[in-house]
């Protein structure tokens, strides 16, 4: 995995293959085999807001997103009336 700055990711990225995924505790952002390079050389960030914001800095306000990876809460720990709502 090839891991790029803003400007090159941006170019080297396809709309058709952008994806925000949770790898290792962390949110990134890859397309294709490159992944967004942060400014302090890691390619990770602890919330996903700060993701879609700095995608949204990009002009990039759509795009898959997948959290395997995340702890899941057990369906009978969500509240009754979920469902109806």
């Amino acid at each position: 995995m090839k891991q790029l700055t803003p400007k090159k990711f941006i170019e080297a990225a396809s709309p058709e293959t952008l994806r925000i995924l949770y790898v290792d505790g962390l949110w990134q952002v890859r397309s294709k085999d490159v992944v967004l390079l942060n400014h302090d050389g890691s390619i990770g960030h602890s919330k996903l807001e700060t993701v879609l914001s700095l995608l949204a800095g990009f002009g990039i306000r759509r795009c898959d997103v997948e959290w395997d990876g995340l702890p899941s809460t057990a369906f009978d720990a969500a509240p009754k009336d979920w469902r109806n709502s």
